[in-house]
């Protein structure tokens, strides 16, 4: 959850009203135009790619 990395994100971020709650992050989603997301993570991933000799480089995070 997002208050649980709270120290980490203000490294980052000016959480003048405190953490974004789950509605703010639902709404900031749905309102994503999917398709420039899309274009925007691939051209990023490629980018990455160049950079790590094309090996896979994970971006979920689910085998830490």
């Amino acid at each position: 959850m997002a208050e649980d990395k709270e120290q980490l994100v203000r490294k980052y971020l000016n959480l003048k009203n405190g953490v974004p709650s789950h509605g703010t992050f639902k709404r900031l989603f749905e309102n994503i135009d999917s398709y420039a997301f899309n274009k925007a993570f691939i051209d990023w991933t490629r980018k990455m790619s160049e950079h790590t000799e094309e090996k896979i480089v994970e971006v979920d995070c689910k085998n830490q």
